[in-house]
């Protein structure tokens, strides 16, 4: 993975951490739906804040890829909230989002895939007529307002499919007619090529 084997040595003294959870659709028994895979995320901070030096600020910036950006925005909205983690958000320099469908996706390929499982609701999450995705995009803008903050995006333009099932395997390349929301001072950067090609 080239955050793990290549981006120490383009930023030597640079401490690259990656961070997972239960991504699988295709027979999933995951019940966790967004707000609590932020909250999770949110707690692996604050151990990390724990850890670190108190003398100064580490800076933070997230590196995350379709249903991640969400995941991302969520926590930094809850750390917002919560006014005993204003110094972790504090040190939130700024976030890359991959394919985040911050304006939802084309779901109708994954709803077959996950009927009558645990994460159905996480997937319907992902429509474009989301009233959650729309409170999420209101709120992280009002949530990562620092003047010193980036956010910058990379979007796919062109059309590819949602996902397809092979054996049981699910591949979730993400639909380029939704998978970008600018806001004031983003930057966004397109790219013309195949999903498997935006991480080289």
């Amino acid at each position: 993975m080239w955050l793990r084997d290549s981006l120490p040595h383009d930023l030597p003294g640079a401490r690259i951490m990656l961070y997972g959870y239960d991504t699988k659709v295709s027979g999933s028994d995951s019940f966790q739906d967004l707000e609590a895979l932020a909250t999770t995320l949110r707690s692996h901070l604050q151990i990390l804040a724990a850890w670190k030096s108190e003398s100064r600020t580490v800076p933070l910036i997230f590196i995350a890829h379709s249903l991640g950006g969400l995941v991302v925005k969520e926590a930094i909205i809850q750390l917002k909230r919560d006014p005993g983690h204003q110094a972790i958000l504090a040190s939130i320099y700024g976030a890359l989002f991959f394919g985040v469908p911050n304006q939802g996706m084309d779901i109708k390929s994954l709803v077959a895939m996950v009927k009558g499982q645990p994460n159905q609701a996480l997937i319907y999450l992902l429509d474009p007529e989301s009233q959650v995705l729309r409170e999420q995009s209101r709120h992280f803008q009002e949530s990562f307002d620092s003047p010193d903050s980036k956010v910058v995006c990379f979007y796919e333009t062109l059309k590819s499919p949602t996902a397809k099932q092979i054996s049981l395997v699910s591949v979730m390349p993400i639909d380029s007619r939704f998978n970008s929301e600018l806001f004031p001072g983003w930057k966004t950067m397109a790219n013309d090529r195949a999903p498997n090609y935006l991480s080289k």
